[in-house]
């Protein structure tokens, strides 16, 4: 069921594509609604972990940050699968003795339930098959992981933390590419059309307005942008001019030197 599996035996897919409790399954205990109630756990979970394989199954990766950031959690997951693969090792070496409520507490301190709830999050806060732009796409996801990221730290949850620091690591290592090279460069490499700052090309270095126009921001909600990076937008923006304009001068000195 956790690990993505179509062989559920008590458990059912309906015809939202979720998971739920086979109609046939009648559990006959002392504590019927406990057991009932741990079984259900384990379908939550199951459609949270089901998010993430549906994003990685089926999205087509329209730019570099969703990839990455589709890696980093393709990384997680096969985590989360080694993880119940050592569970179902011990549980066939019948070393201890598994119930359906200490099998849920092993996920719970293995991190597993915490994960899911990560991913449903995510999920919850973002789409990914909405008709969106790709810089509109990746400001998202990089707001909502860093969202995400400062509450775990302010609840002091390192389950989620962890889990979450690699996923915004990732997502976040194109855009500093682009700005390193736009710094280093002088212009902005941004092949995808994911970076939030743009280019104005009507607008040559040479020209009376290039300080004041040539760059500009294309972002609907401003409130988007994470605020360690809307504090250096400005500062970043003069930068990226000033590295235009060396790159224009040098351009120019080379052909003049050239013919010498």
């Amino acid at each position: 069921l956790l690990m993505n599996s179509t062989q559920l035996h008590i458990y059912a897919i309906d015809e939202n594509n979720q998971m739920r409790i086979a109609d046939f399954v009648r559990l006959c205990d002392v504590t019927p609604v406990a057991i009932q109630d741990c079984l259900e756990k384990f379908t939550k979970l199951s459609n949270q972990l089901r998010l993430a394989n549906q994003f990685l199954k089926d999205t087509h990766h329209s730019c570099r940050t969703l990839s990455s950031f589709a890696q980093a959690l393709q990384e997680q997951i096969n985590l989360i699968h080694f993880q119940l693969a050592d569970v179902e090792r011990n549980c066939l070496k019948q070393s201890c003795t598994y119930t359906v409520l200490s099998f849920h507490e092993e996920l719970d301190s293995l991190g597993i339930i915490s994960k899911g709830i990560c991913i449903e999050r995510i999920f919850d806060q973002i789409s990914f098959y909405n008709n969106k732009s790709n810089y509109d796409l990746t400001l998202e996801l990089i707001h909502v992981l860093y969202k995400n990221l400062l509450m775990s730290e302010m609840i002091n949850n390192l389950i989620f933390f962890n889990f979450l620091l690699p996923l915004f690591i990732s997502s976040c290592r194109t855009y500093l590419e682009i700005i390193q090279n736009w710094l280093v460069n002088g212009f902005i490499d941004d092949h995808f059309d994911e970076f939030f700052i743009k280019r104005k090309a009507d607008i040559r270095v040479e020209s009376i307005d290039f300080w004041q126009l040539s760059y500009t921001e294309q972002v609907e909600n401003a409130s988007l942008i994470p605020k360690w990076l809307a504090c250096i937008v400005p500062s970043l923006v003069k930068a990226g001019k000033c590295a235009e304009i060396l790159k224009s001068n040098g351009v120019l000195r080379s052909k003049v030197q050239s013919p010498k």
